[in-house]
C-alpha cells in the first residue's frame, strides 16, 4: 500500500515538472472534467457495468443512506435511489453535478472535494465510487475521507481499472 500510495504523490508532483507547468494533477483533471462533461456518456455502456456489483454488495439498500463520491454522470446513485436509498453525491466538476442532478433529480449532487468531504463524521452507511479514485491526486486521502463519514459497521465499496497484466478491465472492492 505505501508503495502505491508513494507512486501516486509522486506521479502529482511530477506533473509540473513533466508539463513545465504550475498546475498540478488535480488542477488538470479537474479542467478536464469541467470540459467532457458531456461527452463522458460514451464510456457508460462500460462503467455501467460496475453498478449492480457495487450495489449488490450493500444487500438491501432500502433507507439506507448512501454518499458517492466522484458520480460523473449519476448512474450509480441514480440507481440506488430508484432501489430505495437516499443518496448524496459529490464531484468536483460542477458541469458533471448539473449533468447528474438534470438527469437523476432525486439525488442530491453537489460540487466538493473528495479528499476533503463536506460531511461529518459517522454521517452515512456507505460509500460508493464507481472509476473515480484513479482520477484523484491522492486517492488515499479520498479513501480516509470516506472512512471518516461511514457509519460504524459501515461499508465502502469502489470499483478501480484493473492494470493490462490483469486484463485491463475493472474491479469491484
Amino acid at each position: 500500500m505505501n508503495l502505491r500510495i508513494s507512486t501516486l504523490k509522486l506521479h502529482n508532483d511530477s506533473i509540473k515538472e513533466d508539463m513545465n507547468t504550475n498546475k498540478t494533477f488535480k488542477d488538470i483533471e479537474h479542467e478536464g472534467w469541467l470540459e467532457r462533461a458531456l461527452s463522458y456518456e460514451f464510456m457508460t455502456p462500460t462503467t455501467n457495468q460496475a453498478i449492480d456489483p457495487i450495489l449488490e454488495s450493500f444487500g438491501d439498500i432500502r433507507g439506507k443512506h448512501l454518499l458517492e463520491v466522484a458520480p460523473g454522470p449519476g448512474h450509480l446513485s441514480g440507481r440506488a435511489a430508484r432501489l430505495g436509498a437516499k443518496i448524496n453525491a459529490v464531484d468536483f466538476a460542477i458541469t458533471m453535478v448539473n449533468h447528474a442532478q438534470a438527469q437523476y433529480p432525486n439525488v442530491s449532487f453537489q460540487e466538493g472535494d473528495a479528499e476533503n468531504l463536506g460531511f461529518a463524521d459517522n454521517q452515512f452507511d456507505g460509500v460508493i465510487c464507481a472509476f473515480g479514485l484513479l482520477h484523484l491526486a491522492y486517492p488515499d486521502q479520498a479513501i480516509t475521507e470516506a472512512f471518516r463519514v461511514l457509519k460504524p459497521g459501515g461499508r465502502y465499496t469502489y470499483a478501480v481499472w484493473c492494470p493490462p497484466e490483469r486484463g485491463g478491465d475493472f474491479s469491484a472492492s
